[in-house]
């Protein structure tokens, strides 16, 4: 979010145009029990609404692997800025790209009071993810928790959960603002997977694509269409990768954070390999996944922390 409402191997993208919204689809895909499988589809948008453009996306895991968003795993959203010609504060400096969005702790907008870098409250956590951590206190100023919800989502009003385990669901909403001359502003937003099984602070990158806003010389508004992120099959950091190691470590950053391009999802909570097999090809997670929580052998998350 960057002054506006709250907001992989990817293949098979599908790219659709009506009303100047801009759809895009595709399934994303990785290495699980040793298999490549697709774990499920991403989709995301940006659409007109009002004088602004908003972003969403969603995520939805296969059957298979909702198993992957239980207790010792979480899918989230991790999103950079790559260009912006007009860039806002962060405690008290203009904060200029590469950066994470948000920064740690939160733009200097979103304290209580608000731009009072020295003593107010931060609106948002010391997590790079683009929600807060769950349990994070926050403000009237601060975007929702994971556990939280969005009251518009789709162009709809009502109670859309930003993670539904039961569905095996994420989603994800940016209102950027921008306002000047000859202005761009351009993200880049990735799906992110992080679990007990991983190192501390580390967090893996599963898809990603890119999206933006500019104003032309007249200061009118206009959307730069989304388009998927091109990861190699092994996921070697390319140039849109690298961004992300720069706006870690960058003004902003997450100090002691990594983000990790392997396909290979950690499982070392879940099923052997053979065992995912049987689940990838017959559907039976569920009786395995309750039969080992019974046993006491899945052991609850421990939240990262910055």
């Amino acid at each position: 979010m960057r002054r506006g409402v709250f907001f992989a191997a990817v293949s098979l993208f599908s790219l659709l145009i009506a009303s100047q919204r801009v759809l895009v689809a595709g399934v994303v895909t990785a290495t699980v029990g040793g298999q490549s499988v697709p774990l499920g589809n991403l989709n995301y948008s940006l659409s007109p609404s009002g004088d602004a453009f908003v972003n969403e996306a969603t995520f939805q895991l296969n059957d298979a692997f909702k198993v992957l968003m239980n207790d010792w795993g979480q899918f989230r959203w991790f999103q950079i800025v790559t260009t912006d010609t007009d860039p806002i504060n962060y405690q008290g400096k203009a904060l200029k790209a590469v950066y994470v969005d948000p920064p740690n702790g939160g733009w200097d907008y979103q304290r209580d009071p608000a731009g009072d870098f020295t003593k107010g409250t931060p609106g948002a956590d010391a997590s790079p993810f683009y929600e807060n951590d769950t349990g994070f206190a926050g403000n009237k100023n601060s975007y929702p928790n994971y556990d939280g919800n969005l009251k518009v989502f789709g162009g709809k009003a009502g109670t859309f959960p930003i993670a539904d385990t039961s569905l095996g669901l994420i989603r994800t909403q940016d209102m950027p603002g921008l306002g000047g001359n000859n202005n761009k502003l351009i993200f880049e937003t990735f799906l992110a997977y992080i679990s007990k099984c991983m190192p501390p602070n580390t967090f893996q990158v599963l898809a990603g694509y890119t999206w933006g806003i500019q104003t032309d010389g007249m200061g009118k508004l206009s959307a730069i269409a989304p388009s998927d992120i091109k990861f190699s099959p092994d996921l070697v950091p390319n140039t849109n990768t690298v961004n992300i190691s720069a706006a870690l470590a960058g003004p902003g950053g997450f100090p002691g954070w990594s983000a990790v391009f392997d396909s290979e999802i950690q499982t070392c909570c879940a099923p052997e390999p053979a065992t995912w097999l049987v689940i990838v090809l017959m559907g039976g997670y569920l009786g395995i996944w309750q039969r080992r929580r019974a046993r006491g052998r899945v052991p609850r998350v421990e939240r990262p922390s910055g």
